[in-house]
């Protein structure tokens, strides 16, 4: 028997890959399914309610972190009490040995960032879509004080239903409290993501709603480029980035997009909180506004582009509208002849015989 908290492994003869699991008391089934600097994740089921659940366990080094341990059981039971569409439910949480988890619904599909490398670049409607879904959760929990500070493609689930895609928020285990500080020598690459970071945050400032904002931009320049608005050759050199230099327009990859989309990505990735969207939901109207004037006029012109429209031909003259009527007083008014006046020599009548017999006396 694994004692509980103890890593084990486990093989996949099916692909040849060896998968790291872990045994936690409560929990069965667990099988890895993403692991990142701060956390790996499992998929698992719920033995009490045999459900299937997202188990995110948290690295040995942040769970040794009293402070962080402190704030982050205060905040998981903020986040646990959220009933919001597109923020992903906690069901609990706990430690074990020297590790932290937080038991999760389990979400089908795909994260942001395997949906685009899927994909390729979004259309820009379907941008607006996930992006206004996303601002959405973190209105939510802006509201009831709390930074995500880690909005990322990886932390953005994409569930199908039906025709659409539905968003969820996920992580907001591992929050900042509004107005948190936090400096990149403390994170060691642990508490943030070089390509989403905010300038506040790389170099270890107050953290507010507006932090999430930034993030929420590179989200947007993410799902129409490709990529992370900062591509540099090392971790250093993005988090420089994010201090100093300026994104790429947009339209510079997309050039049939309009430059009100470089202008709200502009605005959003503002080096100075107080030049940015004041909150995420007012980026997305922003968002949809330009993906409408987009769709409006590619819609002018497919219009103008279809050929001309050719006249409909002339009717032809019905038969009562060529011929006379009979009862027509005068047909010649008219430019027409009567009908005897239409016959042939040959149908001219007979003379009396009385008359062609003799000759006319001219006395």
């Amino acid at each position: 028997m694994t004692a509980p908290g103890r890593e084990i492994r486990t093989h996949n003869d099916a692909r040849g890959s060896v998968l790291m699991s872990l045994e936690i008391p409560g929990f069965a089934d667990l099988v890895e399914i993403g692991r990142g600097g701060m956390s790996t994740v499992y998929s698992a089921r719920d033995i009490v309610l045999d459900r299937p659940v997202a188990l995110k366990v948290l690295t040995a080094e942040l769970a040794a972190d009293p402070g962080f341990r402190a704030r982050f059981k205060r905040e998981w039971k903020l986040v646990a009490s959220f009933d919001h569409p597109h923020i992903v439910p906690v069901y609990a949480a706990g430690q074990v040995a020297d590790r932290m988890y937080l038991a999760m619904r389990l979400v089908p599909g795909l994260d942001l960032g395997r949906l685009v490398a899927r994909d390729g670049p979004l259309g820009l409607g379907r941008t607006a879509s996930l992006i206004g879904q996303v601002a959405a959760a973190l209105n939510a929990a802006h509201a009831a004080g709390l930074v995500h500070r880690d909005v990322k493609p990886r932390n953005v689930l994409i569930e199908r239903r039906g025709s659409g895609e539905h968003c969820w928020l996920s992580d907001f285990g591992i929050t900042k409290e509004v107005g948190g500080a936090e400096t990149a020598t403390m994170t060691g690459g642990l508490l943030l993501t070089a390509h989403y970071a905010s300038p506040e945050q790389v170099r270890g400032g107050r953290l507010d709603a507006r932090t999430d904002v930034y993030a929420l931009g590179c989200l947007v320049f993410k799902c129409l480029t490709g990529s992370a608005p900062f591509v540099r050759d090392s971790e250093a050199g993005v988090l420089a980035a994010h201090l100093v230099d300026l994104p790429e327009p947009v339209t510079r990859f997309r050039p049939e997009l309009s430059q009100s989309v470089d202008y709200v990505v502009s605005r959003a990735l503002a080096k100075d909180p107080a030049g940015r969207y004041p909150t995420a939901g007012a980026l997305a109207v922003a968002l949809r506004q330009s993906a409408e004037e987009f769709a409006a006029a590619q819609t002018l012109v497919l219009r103008d582009r279809r050929p001309a429209e050719r006249p409909p031909a002339p009717r032809p003259p019905t038969l009562a509208e060529v011929l006379p009527s009979q009862s027509s007083p005068c047909p010649e008014r008219f430019g027409h002849r009567p009908a005897h006046s239409l016959r042939t020599p040959g149908d001219r009548p007979r003379l009396p015989a009385v008359l062609g017999a003799g000759r006319l006396d001219d006395g």
